[in-house]
């Protein structure tokens, strides 16, 4: 079986970092040293998400959100276009704004 991410132009993957299957990264989107990134993750155009970071399965980052260092971001969960996240976002969850919070 043959497992396909896309990378649209610009994007940024640092080392170390690991990346699931089928996932999306659009246009000039960064991702840092050491995340972890699940399977079935779409990211935005221009998101980054900061060193150490964990994105769960089936997550969902918006355009222009930031994700700081350390975060984790849960299954299936999503964040808003442009959010700043700051602490971490639980299984299911909805986050918007800066700083992020629960919708």
């Amino acid at each position: 079986m043959r497992f396909i991410n896309l990378f649209a132009s610009g994007v940024l993957v640092n080392t170390f970092s690991k990346i699931g299957n089928h996932c999306l990264f659009n246009s000039k989107s960064v991702i840092e040293y050491e995340v972890e990134v699940g399977d079935f993750v779409q990211v935005g155009a221009g998101a980054v998400i900061c060193a150490g970071a964990k994105i769960g399965d089936g997550a969902f980052i918006g355009a222009g959100a930031t994700i700081i260092a350390g975060i984790t971001i849960g299954k299936n969960a999503r964040v808003g276009a442009g959010s700043l996240v700051m602490q971490n976002v639980n299984e299911g969850e909805t986050v918007f704004g800066v700083p992020a919070k629960k919708v």
